[in-house]
């Protein structure tokens, strides 16, 4: 048993949602039938239209790649994998988001216990973003008293909090500040919500939209 996702994140959209459960062998090196190729495609069409930010490239979506089923574009595909990977490179062309992906993920993650999953990620977490010094990798002073920070991604408050104040706070007397973000990987809202408090005051700031 296969199970294939979708991840796709727009502007303001986060959202990664189980798509099908496909029948056959126990690997991903199953062959899919036609009949499960067009019940995944389904349920992308349902996902998108559902969830993308924007209706009318999720309608758009829906009819370019229609078009590709009845032309018959995927009857050769019978791999799991190289499906996925072809619906990715096809329907990011037509929605120009370079952050949408499909996977199909192999039975033994899914059979493994939720706890034991969370642990695991949190864990790879906590060794990935301590290498990066929790997302903070840089602060310097620049020559005219320019504070320099590079923040390479955001974790949750309550675990990166004190690290970013210190930074902060170490560039707070400079003129001017740059905060360098060319290589950030993402994170949490809160993360983003906790940087961006040193900046504003008690007032309420929106700072974006979920979607």
């Amino acid at each position: 048993m296969l199970k294939f996702f979708i991840t796709c994140c727009t502007a303001a959209i986060l959202f990664a949602s189980q798509l099908l459960s496909a029948q056959g062998s126990s690997t991903p090196a199953a062959k899919l039938s036609d009949r499960e190729k067009e019940t995944i495609l389904k349920s992308l069409f349902t996902e998108l239209n559902a969830h993308y930010i924007y209706p009318e490239k999720a309608e758009l979506v829906q009819t370019k790649i229609t078009r590709n089923l009845k032309q018959g574009q995927y009857k050769k595909i019978n791999s799991p994998i190289a499906f996925a990977d072809t619906l990715t490179a096809q329907v990011k062309s037509i929605l120009k988001d370079k952050h949408f992906g499909m996977f199909c993920q192999a039975p033994q993650m899914q059979q493994a216990p939720d706890s034991l999953q969370q642990a695991a990620m949190a864990l790879n977490w906590q060794r990935y973003i301590n290498r990066m010094n929790l997302g903070f990798s840089e602060a310097k002073i620049l020559d005219g008293n320019i504070g320099y920070l590079k923040i390479e991604g955001f974790g949750p408050p309550e675990m990166v909090g004190k690290t970013c104040s210190a930074a902060i706070t170490f560039l707070s007397h400079t003129d001017a500040l740059i905060i360098d973000l060319r290589q950030n990987q993402g994170g949490e809202p809160a993360g983003v919500q906790y940087v961006a408090s040193h900046f504003f005051t008690e007032k309420p700031v929106q700072l974006n939209r979920l979607y």
